[in-house]
This record gives C-alpha cells, sequence and structure tokens, in this order.
C-alpha cells in the first residue's frame, strides 16, 4: 500500500462542485480514509483566465504510479478535459499526483515528486496542512522551507470543505 497525494484543480464551472466530485472519486480509490486539505482559492499560473480553487488529497493505494495516472487523467476526460489539452489552460478538472510515499521517479510518462510542486503555493500550503513534517525526497528540504522559496502567488483559504 502506498501513501499519495493527488492535488485536485478547478477553475471552470461550479469549481467547488467540481472538487468534490473528484474528491468522491479520489475515496473510491483508496483504500483507507481519505484525509483533504483546505480548499484554496489561487491566481492561474500561465495563461489561465480564472481563479482556481486548489486542495490536496491524501489517500492510499496498491495500483502503480502509472496505473493511478491513468485514472486520474480517464477521469478528467470524463469531467470536460480532454487529453492533451494544453498547459495552464482552463479547466474543469485538474488531478496530479504530487508524490508517492517518499519515491523519487522519473520515468517519460511520469515524474514524482511532480517537477512543479515546489514552486507552487497551492499545492505547498495544502501539503504544510496535511503533512507538516514533510521533507521533500529530491532536494531534502523541509516543506518550509519550500514555501519561503516558492515564487509569491495570491492565494486565499476559503470556508469550502472537501471532507
Amino acid at each position: 500500500m502506498h501513501e499519495v497525494f493527488v492535488g485536485l484543480g478547478s477553475n471552470l464551472g461550479d469549481r467547488i462542485a467540481h472538487l468534490k466530485g473528484a474528491a468522491m472519486y479520489l475515496r473510491s480509490l483508496s483504500t483507507q480514509q481519505v484525509r483533504f486539505s483546505s480548499v484554496y482559492e489561487s491566481e492561474p499560473v500561465g495563461p489561465g483566465s480564472y481563479p482556481y480553487l486548489n486542495a490536496l488529497a491524501q489517500l492510499y493505494v496498491t495500483v502503480s504510479p502509472l496505473d493511478l495516472l491513468h485514472l486520474l487523467k480517464d477521469f478528467e476526460a470524463h469531467h470536460g478535459r480532454p487529453p492533451g489539452s494544453p498547459r495552464w489552460t482552463d479547466r474543469t478538472i485538474d488531478l496530479d499526483i504530487i508524490a508517492w510515499d517518499d519515491h523519487i521517479l522519473l520515468e517519460q510518462e511520469i515524474q514524482l515528486p511532480h517537477p512543479s510542486y515546489r514552486d507552487r503555493w497551492f499545492v505547498l500550503y495544502p501539503l504544510k496542512e496535511l503533512k507538516p513534517n514533510w521533507m521533500d525526497p529530491v532536494t531534502k528540504k523541509s516543506i518550509d522551507i519550500l514555501i519561503d522559496q516558492a515564487m509569491p502567488l495570491r492565494i486565499v483559504k476559503t470556508k469550502w470543505v472537501l471532507s
């Protein structure tokens, strides 16, 4: 069984409903109770037009990283995000594997931890909520140091919850 952190994001339509639907799906994949961070609103990274709602899920799975990636991409496709959509564009749902145990995986189709998570407050703050003693397996930096070194981005904790 593997401890996995999955990032959830949405900036189109009923954003909280999209996140809640994804949360329900993640619960169906986990062998233990799923924990969710608070929901945060942030400005888009790149050319996105609308603010995002973001959260992080901590779940436990027995499938491989690549199998989980395919399950998440299938969910995205069935919920309004066509496969192969350009990076950083507006989307109803975005699900990214952020970390897998404390493993480092560098393959063409998947890299773990997620290669961009260290630069994104909308991932780092939720990760700190769920795992305050997190240490990056690549850089060996604490979550607090990663937050201090990330590029500032407007981010606000919302009243919404996914659990």
